[in-house]
């Protein structure tokens, strides 16, 4: 999933498309694989299919688990009760691990700092994972009734998105220099830049950055960018290319790191990606 690329309004790159098979991690209560569809484009993507057991891990997108065909269940941490969902959210950089039980479901990944996805965050300041309301998963399930016939499309997320933000809601802005970094970071080489660099073309000190920063993103700033690589190297292997290929050209040190990165960050292994 492209998950760092700017958001909605500055620009998208064309959508990937790819058939996917993943194979279920250890624990997982099927020997099956995840034989889904894949649609990534600009700050966003989308798992549609079956799907089965995750380690625990936290990513940076907010993420949005609909159970197309049946229910799915979720939990914050090893020693959590398991919570079973038709449709739940999932916050940015919340620990959460996911058993889809061989249901097909539809995985929707979003940029936090999207306009619809500080959306809906906003509406949940408290953070974590919680239940889409009934209503609104009802409009959710009628928009994916067709997905299993046809390719997802931008404009089909964009609807999904749509749905989970009640009309007039009013978006508290997000700080203009935390904003003016972030497009500074996804422009950056290698997704490589000092923290003393970006805080002076942002007109802050570097201390007073990092504060900002985290407060408004949720994290450092080395975090962030060890997240748009992990971006980078998706994007990647969504065009077929080798891990240890796609781990150099994303800027990980070899494919090692990029295995430990993609595993805590998506809760399985790049190698399980067929």
């Amino acid at each position: 999933m492209r998950l760092g690329d700017p958001p909605e309004g500055r620009g998208f790159r064309a959508p990937v498309r790819r058939s996917t098979v993943v194979k279920g991690p250890a624990g997982s209560r099927t020997p099956a694989g995840w034989h889904g569809k894949l649609f990534l484009w600009g700050g966003c993507g989308l798992y549609a299919g079956p799907a089965f057991a995750t380690t625990l891990h936290a990513h940076h997108a907010l993420q949005v688990c609909i159970g197309v065909s049946g229910r799915f269940r979720l939990r914050s941490d090893t020693a959590a009760p398991w919570r079973a969902y038709r449709g739940a959210v999932v916050l940015s950089d919340q620990p959460h691990q996911l058993d889809g039980q061989g249901n097909s479901i539809a995985l929707l990944y979003l940029d936090p700092e999207s306009t619809l996805a500080r959306c809906i965050a906003q509406l949940h300041a408290r953070g974590g994972i919680f239940a889409v309301p009934t209503a609104t998963l009802a409009v959710l399930l009628s928009r994916l009734s067709s997905l299993g016939e046809t390719e997802p499309t931008t404009r089909l997320c964009e609807e999904l998105l749509e749905a989970l933000v009640p009309k007039g809601n009013l978006l508290v802005p997000l700080n203009g220099r935390v904003a003016r970094a972030l497009d500074l970071l996804r422009c950056a080489p290698e997704r490589r830049m000092p923290l003393a660099d970006l805080a002076a073309a942002v007109g802050l000190s570097p201390s007073r950055l990092a504060h900002l920063f985290r407060a408004h993103t949720g994290l450092p700033v080395r975090r962030y960018l060890l997240w748009l690589r992990l971006g980078d190297a998706l994007q990647q292997l969504a065009h077929g290319v080798s891990l240890t290929t796609a781990a150099h050209a994303a800027g990980f040190a070899d494919s090692a790191h990029f295995s430990r990165t993609f595993r805590a960050m998506l809760g399985i292994t790049p190698s399980a990606l067929g």
